[in-house]
C-alpha cells in the first residue's frame, strides 16, 4: 500500500552549502545548532532565501533549532541539575568527541586558546559554537567541554516560566519554525517538556492545541 506521505519527511542537518542547497531544494525540515539567536536569525534569512530560489513555499521548509531545556521546581533546582548533567563529562571526553566531529586533534592545540581565531578550514563549520553571547571566542578547552555536554546545543535552564521565556526570546529574535529537544535524561526529560512547558506555551498561545493533519508532512506544514 502506498505510502499516505508520498515518501518519508525529510529533515537534514547541516550547515554546509551542500547541505543547506539539498535542504532548501528537497527537505520538509532543517535540524541546527545555533547557540546564539544573532546566528540562527542570519541562517534562518539564508535558508529562506534558498527555499524561494528553488521555486518552493516558504513553509515547506522548516527549520528546528536545537535545545537542551533543564526543568527544575525553582531556579535552584533547576541550577543543581544542570551542575550534576554538565559534570559528568571530563574534558578529555568533550576534546575527543569534538575532535571526531571536526576530523581535526584538538589536542595539538593550546586549551586556553581562542579558537575562532584559528583559521584551519575543518574548524570553520562549526565556527558560530565558538561565540559568547556577546561575539568573543571561547577557548579550545570551553567549546569541548560544552560541546561534550550536548553537542554545542544551547541549555535553557530554570523554572517552567522562565524555560518558556528564553523559547520565547530565542524564537522572537532568531526566527525560525520551532525546536528540536535533547533530552538530559531518557525518560524523564522529554516528558517533563510535554507536561511542563507545552502547556505554558499553549497558555501564551505559542504553540498548537490540536494536529489537523495526519503525516509529519503535515504537522511539520501546520501553522497554528
Amino acid at each position: 500500500m502506498r505510502s499516505p506521505q508520498t515518501g518519508p519527511a525529510i529533515l537534514q542537518a547541516g550547515t554546509s552549502p551542500e547541505g543547506k542547497a539539498f535542504a532548501a531544494r528537497h527537505a520538509d525540515a532543517i535540524f541546527a545548532i545555533q547557540p546564539r539567536a544573532t546566528d540562527a536569525a542570519a541562517l534562518y534569512d539564508d535558508i529562506q532565501s534558498l527555499v524561494s530560489d528553488f521555486g518552493r513555499e516558504p513553509d515547506h521548509c522548516r527549520l528546528l533549532f536545537g535545545i537542551q531545556p533543564i526543568i527544575g521546581r525553582s531556579e535552584a533546582h533547576a541550577r543543581e541539575l544542570e551542575a550534576e548533567h554538565n559534570g559528568l563529562v571530563p574534558l578529555e571526553a568533550g576534546m575527543t568527541i569534538l575532535s571526531a566531529h571536526l576530523d581535526f586533534d584538538l589536542s595539538t592545540l593550546d586549551p586556553d586558546e581562542a579558537i575562532a581565531d584559528r583559521t584551519e578550514p575543518e574548524l570553520q563549520r562549526l565556527r558560530t559554537r565558538y561565540l559568547r553571547p556577546d561575539g568573543s571566542s571561547m577557548t579550545v578547552a570551553e567549546v569541548a567541554q560544552k560541546h561534550g555536554q550536548s553537542v554545542g546545543i544551547p541549555q535553557m535552564v530554570g523554572t517552567p516560566q522562565s524555560v518558556t521565556d528564553q523559547l520565547e526570546a530565542f524564537i522572537d529574535e532568531a526566527g525560525g519554525d520551532g525546536f528540536m529537544l535533547s533530552p538530559i535524561s531518557c525518560p524523564g526529560a522529554i516528558e517533563d517538556f510535554v507536561e511542563l512547558i507545552v502547556p505554558e506555551l499553549q497558555r501564551r498561545g505559542r504553540y498548537r492545541s490540536c494536529y489537523r493533519g495526519s503525516t509529519q508532512r503535515d504537522h511539520l506544514r501546520q501553522n497554528d
